[in-house]
């Protein structure tokens, strides 16, 4: 029962600050973000306890130059939440273990991808992805990757995910791209 209480409270801090980030009256900073310095930040929280649980991580710069328009703590929320998705989907994995970011440049977009070598996502799970509380984990709430789409849309941006071939899954985050300097 406290448990229930305790996720009961977490869920409506997190609902609350999903629903003040979608106030008209807060839009998101948006500045030419530099993807190297983002992902590099990434990395130095997180690798060491990917390596520890023997997934790497690696990452492209595709078109080095190029910056995304955003909110630097948004994108990093974004891509923390995908790279720990990304890690939870190898956790039952046996062989290699892999996480791998891109970043690059496609017309006036900027695209970030977060691909891993899991299983992939179920067909009848895809479509409901985004959708507050659906979950595809015991433990999960349902609302990470809501609150990514969320954040996504508040810089002017869009999620989505897809399968890869022949295993795994890419998790791809557009968002509008800073002009050349």
């Amino acid at each position: 029962v406290l448990a229930s209480a305790e996720q009961a409270k977490r869920a409506a801090d997190i609902i609350s600050r999903m629903r003040a980030l979608v106030q008209p009256s807060s839009p998101a900073r948006r500045e030419a973000l530099d993807p190297d310095a983002l992902v590099a930040s990434l990395r130095f929280l997180r690798e060491t306890e990917l390596a520890r649980l023997g997934i790497r991580l690696s990452w492209h710069n595709a078109n080095p130059g190029m910056r995304p328009l955003g909110d630097r703590v948004a994108l990093e929320q974004i891509l923390h939440n995908l790279v720990q998705n990304a890690a939870d989907a190898l956790a039952d994995v046996a062989g290699p273990r892999q996480i791998s970011l891109e970043g690059r440049a496609d017309g006036d977009t900027y695209l970030f991808s977060v691909s891993d070598t899991g299983p992939g996502i179920a067909a009848d799970a895809l479509p409901r992805l985004f959708a507050p509380f659906y979950t595809t984990r015991p433990q999960g709430m349902g609302l990470g990757l809501a609150l990514c789409d969320t954040l996504a849309g508040s810089m002017d941006g869009r999620i989505a995910a897809r399968n890869l071939s022949p295993a795994g899954a890419c998790f791809t985050v557009s968002l509008p791209r800073a002009a050349a300097a």
